[in-house]
């Protein structure tokens, strides 16, 4: 791969993990805040944070 190819790759995964972001917070923040999470959706929460782990790893990868 080229240095282009590295800064697409992890710009795609940076515009990704904004968009977890934002799904996190409007879907499972402001919930928690008025009550506690089902057992699904704490399982949901938890996928979508590993996920954003995950392609934050690639990014620093990508860039580095």
């Amino acid at each position: 791969m080229i240095y282009t190819d590295y800064k697409k790759a992890a710009t795609r995964h940076l515009l990704t993990c904004f968009q977890l972001k934002k799904i996190l917070k409007e879907k499972y923040q402001e919930k928690e805040a008025v009550e506690p999470l089902s057992a699904i959706e704490s399982e949901q929460k938890y996928a979508l944070l590993s996920n954003l782990y995950y392609l934050s790893g690639y990014i620093i990868e990508c860039i580095y």
